[in-house]
């Protein structure tokens, strides 16, 4: 059997075989990947995104919910709901819960990291990028809803500029939507990390 040369060419993901016999022409054989220099995204950045996801769905979910109690004969003490406040509408009055978006960028950034080759930024390891990234939409997710979960939060400051006229208020889904995305956003980094 006659001998063989295997040349290989890591940049290109080229694999050359050239066959030094005499009555076989030269054959060249190719195997491209060409997303094999890119990381892709993973289990850890599709679990951040959903996050991000249930961030921006709070802001359109109520937040503060207005109850009246009145008593009514044969029924007793009865709570209607007065007003319903979303995020949105409160963020005139609490600023700080715009920053529910920024770990919608700080995701989007993660997954345009996971699209690029990973010779872009060799210093610092997609693993560790993600871990940052996400690490940083944690505290950024779950901080709007410690706040405002904080019984000075839902007092006179926030409810005045809404001019609503109610028994008391209480707090609403999108008051804890976050708080869940910030577990997601745990469980991301976990499997980031970990994974593999």
């Amino acid at each position: 059997m006659g001998a063989a040369t295997l040349f290989l060419n890591p940049r290109h993901m080229r694999v050359e075989i050239a066959h030094h016999l005499p009555w076989r022409k030269r054959g060249e054989h190719d195997f491209t990947f060409p997303t094999a220099a890119a990381p892709g995204i993973d289990l850890a950045v599709l679990i951040a995104v959903g996050s991000a996801i249930l961030d921006v769905i709070s802001l359109f979910e109520p937040w503060l919910l207005g109850l009246n109690d009145e008593y009514v004969a044969g029924k007793g003490l009865t709570y209607a709901i007065k007003a319903e406040v979303s995020g949105f509408q409160l963020v005139q009055n609490a600023p700080y819960l715009a920053i529910l978006l920024v770990p919608v960028f700080l995701t989007t950034l993660s997954v345009i990291l996971a699209i690029l080759p990973q010779d872009l930024a060799v210093r610092v390891s997609y693993k560790m990028k993600s871990a940052i990234l996400m690490a940083a939409s944690i505290g950024l997710s779950v901080y709007p809803s410690y706040v405002f979960m904080n019984n000075l939060a839902v007092g006179v400051e926030m409810t005045a500029g809404l001019k609503e006229v109610v028994s008391f208020w209480t707090m609403g889904s999108g008051a804890t939507l976050p708080a869940y995305a910030g577990i997601g956003f745990a469980g991301a980094l976990v499997v980031r990390i970990f994974k593999d």
